[in-house]
């Protein structure tokens, strides 16, 4: 009995990459395939149908435990672009549609192995809070399944889960407080009904989906606040400056970059056996980057 779970991106939507990275950290996928069949009723007796064959695509999702070889996966997926510079790797929003990488999604399970084609990612989260191992979720909608066979026994890469307990959250450049709990939340709103005439299938041979706006939100719950940040949030005008969340404390070389924010809802609790805590929900007016100081191997 095996699972995996691998990913390549294809050079031609639904045509199965050429290249599949194996990575540790799956803990559940609810990947899998739909066909639906069309029916309509006719006179002539009570029970009488006609059907024909109805749409086909494969949908779900991947969770993962966090660590940088599924954060390199996963952020290339919801953003689209991945850099090595020779000295820092980088993922952006691609800023060309039509240039949105699609996937080949490989999944061993049980006594069986199957790949997808033609998969897009349509929405991440991300999620880690102090004391416990984070996780991510990515959300894949695609074409088809198109093979099946026993199951193998790829090479997988290993890498260690990111300590969370160091998170430092940054707007403006400074130090707005202690992460105690994150959550962020990508959304690229695609139309999940990109069927054409001649095709069952999600996608019509090489027309791939294109990527609608991406959306960046999340909420965040801090300890040792600078309370200026509550001011920001109910004055009439606020300003706007960027968020940065340092996965690696105050030294901040592995972050994400939100860009500008604007705070949708705050608020704040005062215990009287613990510190006070402070969260606000907000969205990105441009997601900027995610960086790592080196380079992600495979």
């Amino acid at each position: 009995m095996g699972k995996y779970i691998g990913l390549g991106v294809e050079t031609t939507f639904g045509t199965a990459a050429s290249s599949i990275d194996y990575f540790e950290g799956p803990t559940r996928s609810t990947l899998h395939p739909v066909a639906e069949v069309l029916t309509e009723p006719y006179l002539g007796g009570r029970g009488s149908l006609y059907w024909a064959p109805g749409k086909m695509r494969v949908e779900g999702d991947i969770e993962a435990i966090v660590n940088w070889k599924v954060l390199d996966k996963f952020f290339h997926a919801i953003l689209g672009k991945r850099n090595f510079d020779g000295e820092n790797t980088e993922w952006t929003p691609e800023p060309n549609p039509s240039a949105f990488p699609s996937w080949t999604v490989v999944i061993g399970q049980d006594d069986q192995e199957w790949r997808a084609v033609g998969m897009i990612a349509t929405k991440m989260e991300l999620n880690f809070a102090a004391g416990e191992i984070g996780k991510a979720t990515l959300s894949l909608l695609g074409a088809k399944v198109d093979n099946r066979s026993s199951i193998n026994t790829p090479t997988i890469k290993t890498d260690n889960p990111i300590g969370f307990h160091e998170v430092v959250v940054k707007k403006g450049g400074s130090v707005l407080g202690y992460a105690k709990r994150v959550r962020l939340t990508f959304d690229n709103h695609f139309d999940e009904d990109w069927y054409m005439l001649g095709s069952r299938y999600f996608g019509k041979a090489t027309e791939k989906p294109i990527p609608g706006n991406l959306e960046v939100g999340g909420e965040i719950e801090l300890v040792k606040v600078d309370w200026n940040i509550w001011d920001e949030a109910t004055q009439e005008s606020t300003s706007e400056s960027s968020l940065m969340i340092c996965l690696d404390g105050s030294d901040c070389t592995e972050y994400i970059d939100c860009g500008n924010i604007v705070i949708t809802s705050i608020d704040s609790e005062l215990p009287s056996t613990s510190p006070s805590t402070l969260r606000f929900e907000f969205k990105s007016k441009g997601f900027n980057k995610v960086l790592y100081p080196g380079e992600i191997t495979w």
